[in-house]
């Protein structure tokens, strides 16, 4: 054979060989990689299973706290966990509470407590940024106007959000929406439908109907098309997402300041309200027939006044109807007010309603 064919054959057999080699060198690198990703993997899973953390317990009813169920950051989009130690009780019963002027929760009923945001700054009535209000049962309403107002200036206030210009209205026992969709046109657009609870305390809505400037659309998925779809995925934290062609809502991310937390275990439409339950919904044992916010234990701070061991009552001044409060506007309430101490070195106040001051109010008429 002739010595230069050898040669040729000889070096195409090496390179052949360690391609291959390489290759196989990549697949075992490759495979040991997935191993210790899978390994590490394991590890944080368990480590999440069992989080390290106080028990939880506050100062007053401390059983109750110690088996709060708090989020666990298991996952990267997971919310921060907020520790129960020293955390405030509270109850409220027919308040109309304004978190601003044109979002206001219409709580019938609620049990819970106030969660510190930094384990060192207790709840501070003038900061809402300061805690989060744990719900473990109640049921609060919140009137479509103050549910357009939170998707408008909240939920959707973002760069390039899919929808704006939202307003909302209600059809027996569904809900209406109609809003204006951020395409290379505005293009109007109106959806019907149902909500629920989801398992894992969330509301969905399913449509049952969509059009999109008066055409039929088959599902949001199609209605937003996938360029929309990803910006709502990208602002997840803003507590609603794409769930193939349902939309899932979160009230612990929806919120502004104070923040939520509690779990949604039913929901319906009531007249102009979407009225929510949380954990079992049921009604706070009145300790009055007034209309009042209980905060009692751990510390709490409004004001130049801070109260350890708190024990804080306010009551509404007119009980005929639900009592209209504003944690931004709170001062000018107690302000206009008068307050009294106990035996027990606690404070009662009486306060008048936020929306007969003369200031901006979103519920100026309670209907309640």
């Amino acid at each position: 054979m002739d010595l230069k064919l050898i040669t040729v054959l000889a070096l195409a057999v090496a390179l052949a060989l360690g391609v291959a080699g390489c290759k196989s060198n990549a697949s075992d690198t490759a495979s040991l990689t997935a191993v210790a990703e899978t390994g590490s993997s394991e590890q944080a899973a368990a480590s999440d299973e069992n989080p390290a953390g106080p028990a939880a317990e506050v100062e007053t009813d401390a059983a109750r706290d110690n088996n709060s169920n708090e989020p666990k950051p298991s996952q990267p989009n997971a919310l921060p966990r907020l520790a129960s130690k020293g955390a405030t009780r509270v109850e409220m019963r027919n308040v109309d509470f304004h978190t601003e002027d044109a979002i206001v929760l219409r709580i019938r009923a609620l049990q819970g407590a106030l969660l510190r945001t930094k384990p060192s700054t207790p709840p501070v009535f003038d900061d809402k940024r300061s805690f989060a209000l744990r719900i473990d049962s109640g049921t609060i309403g919140i009137r479509v106007d103050s549910l357009a107002a939170l998707m408008n200036n909240y939920v959707f206030a973002y760069p390039h959000a899919p929808l704006k210009r939202i307003s909302i209205s209600t059809n027996g026992t569904k809900i209406k929406m109609s809003a204006s969709m951020h395409k290379v046109v505005d293009v109007p657009v109106k959806i019907e439908g149902d909500l629920t609870a989801t398992p894992d305390g969330k509301i969905r809505l399913h449509p049952t109907s969509i059009k999109a400037a008066g055409i039929p659309a088959k599902g949001f998925m199609h209605l937003f098309g996938l360029d929309l779809s990803e910006v709502m995925k990208a602002n997840a934290s803003r507590g609603v997402t794409l769930d193939d062609n349902d939309i899932i809502m979160d009230p612990e991310r929806m919120m502004p300041p104070p923040a939520i937390r509690g779990k949604v275990t039913a929901v319906r439409v009531e007249g102009d309200e979407v009225i929510q339950v949380f954990g079992s919904g049921k009604a706070v044992a009145a300790r009055s027939s007034s209309n009042y916010m209980s905060y009692r234990g751990g510390t709490l701070r409004f004001g130049k006044l801070t109260m350890t061991n708190a024990d804080l009552r306010i009551i509404d001044a007119d009980p005929k109807n639900a009592f209209d409060f504003s944690i931004d506007h709170y001062n000018r309430q107690l302000v206009a007010g008068h307050s009294k101490n106990t035996p027990d070195f606690g404070l009662v106040v009486v306060m008048p309603d936020y929306n007969r001051l003369g200031g901006e109010s979103g519920n100026r008429t309670t209907g309640r």
